[in-house]
């Protein structure tokens, strides 16, 4: 991924990537591989600084949201498999097999 991206930001600029990965819902993903890079202008990086910790407090809440339906379920009788989203990521590591 770093080598798209390195390509994609000589072409274009931060803020432009910032926007396309916003419209793409990928932003704390693209964050995650460029966050290291000395380059980026600091409103820039707010940006993604601020995207990438809302998808975490988001997850965070799914899973705390899906526990506590699991136990509800569990408490009366119900039984139930959690199927999707981030609940299931830790037993499948890897997207391209979810």
């Amino acid at each position: 991924m770093k080598d798209i991206l390195s390509d994609f930001i000589r072409d274009k600029s931060y803020e432009q990537l910032y926007s396309e990965s916003e419209l793409q819902g990928i932003s704390a993903l693209v964050w995650s591989v460029i966050h290291d890079r000395q380059d980026i202008p600091l409103s820039t990086r707010a940006l993604f600084e601020k995207s990438a910790k809302s998808v975490i407090l988001s997850n965070d809440r799914l899973i705390f949201d899906t526990a506590k339906q699991v136990q509800l379920f569990e408490k009366n009788g119900i039984g139930c498999a959690v199927l999707k989203g981030v609940a299931v990521g830790a037993y499948y590591p890897s997207p391209v097999i979810r």
